[in-house]
């Protein structure tokens, strides 16, 4: 039998998450089985379970890797950049990624009400892995603001980053678990807090 290069197993393990986030985005957790996205990914599940141990884990899996990709693009930072440090946030962080918000509202909202209620290790694990990965990204924009623009304030960009993913946690809870605003509101209120949070440190917020 020839042996499976790493690249092989890499593009198998992509097919699964990619076939998972569609049976997850139709059936939604519950009702969404092992079997059907193995044969939606083509592969055996006895080769699905070869790479994820349950479908916890594998629900998990996908929601991260779908939102955490192209997250470190320079070029592109620096072009949002140009409208200020509030609307590039917004611009660039999750909550205004529009296509993908709305077509994957629900699963998010699986994926924060579960974080919430469900006591398994791994799911608690993932959600941290989640937000340090959303606090790099932040610190990362707040760094090349720095090299480019006039700074007002010493304050430490570790405690700036805080700030920005407590409001982006917040807002982001407000509209895709609670339903309280549109998308559109829930922009708003996100730019005018990040202004306001910004205010005093840059000219150019």
């Amino acid at each position: 039998m020839a042996k499976i290069s790493a690249e092989e197993k890499e593009q198998t393990r992509l097919r699964i998450l990619e076939a998972s986030r569609t049976i997850f985005r139709a059936n939604g957790f519950e009702k969404t089985s092992i079997k059907g996205i193995a044969e939606e990914a083509g592969v055996g599940t006895s080769t699905l379970y070869g790479y994820y141990s349950s479908k916890m884990e594998l629900f998990v899996s996908a929601f991260i890797h779908l939102y955490n990709v192209d997250r470190l693009d320079e070029a592109k930072i620096l072009s949002a950049l140009e409208n200020g440090i509030s609307s590039a946030m917004c611009e660039l962080l999750l909550l205004t990624r529009e296509d993908m918000v709305v077509r994957d509202r629900q699963l998010i909202k699986q994926f924060y009400l579960m974080s919430l209620v469900d006591d398994r290790e791994n799911i608690r694990c993932k959600k941290k892995e989640y937000h340090i990965t959303e606090y790099e990204y932040v610190k990362k924009v707040l760094e090349i603001f720095e090299r480019t623009n006039l700074r007002l304030c010493a304050f430490s960009l570790n405690h700036l980053a805080d700030c920005v993913i407590t409001l982006i946690e917040q807002v982001g809870i407000e509209y895709m678990i609670l339903g309280d605003a549109s998308l559109a509101e829930a922009e708003v209120v996100l730019l005018n807090q990040l202004r306001v949070v910004f205010a005093g440190k840059y000219e150019n917020i």
